[in-house]
């Protein structure tokens, strides 16, 4: 399924419909939109020599919170694989 096709059928379900996978996978997806857009921020002020610590630091920030939300994606994965 396209991200595009999966975010409109996320988000047309009520939350009580959503699946705990589904769940994850929608955390997982705004964590990436949200490095993306620090990426680039961060690689635009480099290349502009404006970049500072806190553009850094907002970068590895959303790092982790990506990183977190993919462990949380595999660890239900392997759980769901297990049963």
């Amino acid at each position: 399924m396209k991200i595009k096709e999966f975010r409109k059928k996320y988000q047309e379900k009520d939350w009580r419909e959503t699946t705990p996978q589904e769940d994850i996978m929608n955390e997982f997806y705004l964590s990436m939109k949200d490095m993306k857009k620090s990426l680039g921020i961060a690689i635009t002020k480099y290349e502009q020599g404006e970049m500072t610590v806190e553009d850094a630091y907002n970068l590895v920030d959303d790092s982790i919170c990506t990183l977190i939300d993919a462990n949380q994606l595999l660890g239900y994965m392997i759980k769901k694989q297990e049963k």
